[in-house]
């Protein structure tokens, strides 16, 4: 019954259930079911696994103070450009769906965001070696699982480290939220620094350049037709041919 309940709450989170993205062949994690001892384990985070998409999903539903919202690939379908150069009407646009809303109060949901702000901001944090001094603010969660991975060569299982990382910024009014896993990441018996947190930080630093720079070089007219941005770069991708 406590395993139960325990899922049940992570689900409306996102962890443990579908993420609902409109791609074909999504996959769950894995229940590890409900062996003895296990239930402390599941607690901080082991024993059940879980999708890189579902932590993301995860880390949304708490930025945005509990609403787990339907991720999608597409933002929108346009029909084909007359000319080229500007975009073609919108024939749909994909508006946010919420899937629920957790059971949590807002105090409730508010005392985690705080917690996870003090991950990059506080004292102790165990990301604030590489958040402490970020121009913006936000929060988020380090995490090291303890996994095993079979070695055919040695023909025995060896006990490895899997490195994670989910975050959300800002934080007053988020507008990213960010997972990643490094699975495997080490085989030794303690991981020497959580390289998945400097990962993050990197990716969360070229958001806020990109957004910059879009800021400084477009104009946003809400009346004006969107045109059709150019491609990164008109060099050929060179493929190498399995002989």
């Amino acid at each position: 019954e406590a395993f139960l309940k325990m899922r049940s709450g992570y689900a409306q989170l996102g962890l443990g259930s579908l993420t609902g993205i409109d791609l074909p062949g999504e996959v769950n994690g894995e229940t590890g079911g409900f062996a003895d001892g296990k239930l402390l384990d599941l607690s901080i985070g082991q024993y059940d696994t879980y999708t890189t998409l579902q932590l993301a999903q995860f880390v949304s539903t708490i930025a945005n103070g509990g609403n787990r919202i339907q991720p999608h690939v597409v933002k929108e379908i346009r029909e084909p450009s007359e000319d080229g150069v500007q975009l073609g009407s919108v024939v749909k646009e994909m508006t946010p769906i919420i899937l629920n809303t957790v059971d949590n109060s807002r105090a409730e949901i508010e005392q985690v965001r705080k917690g996870m702000q003090r991950v990059y901001f506080g004292d102790k944090g165990t990301a604030r070696g590489a958040f402490a001094n970020a121009p913006f603010t936000g929060g988020g969660k380090t995490g090291t699982a303890q996994a095993s991975e079979f070695d055919a060569d040695l023909w025995q299982t060896l006990k490895t480290v899997n490195l994670t990382h989910v975050g959300f910024a800002p934080y007053d009014n988020p507008e990213i939220a960010y997972a990643l896993v490094i699975p495997d990441a080490s085989l030794e018996s303690s991981y020497k620094t959580n390289f998945s947190t400097a990962i993050a930080k990197e990716l969360v630093d070229k958001y806020f350049d990109i957004k910059k720079k879009n800021k400084e070089t477009t104009e946003i007219d809400s009346t004006s037709t969107s045109l059709i941005k150019p491609a990164f770069t008109n060099a050929k991708i060179d493929e190498e041919e399995n002989e």
